[in-house]
């Protein structure tokens, strides 16, 4: 059997190392997606501090402001 996908010229293993990195690939985009919220919301509390509505120990309204202070300072200009 794998004498005759040599032959044939395909890679089964190929296949399965791209898939694997772009599932990685993903796994780490929304980690990062997901850390920045956190960051967000630390330096939302840490500015802003915590006045507002809280939900699981963070207060909200805080954290949005934060959130949008990290997006200013680092979102992409003209994307």
């Amino acid at each position: 059997m794998v004498w005759d996908q040599a032959v044939a010229g395909s890679n089964p293993v190929a296949p399965t190392k791209a898939k694997k990195l772009a599932i990685n690939s993903e796994f780490f985009l929304f980690i990062f997606l997901f850390g920045q919220q956190f960051v967000g919301a630390f330096l939302g509390q840490l500015l802003f501090g915590t006045w507002g509505p809280i939900l699981a120990d963070t207060a909200i309204i805080p954290s949005i402001l934060g959130a949008m202070v990290l997006l200013a300072i680092f979102w992409k200009r003209g994307s």
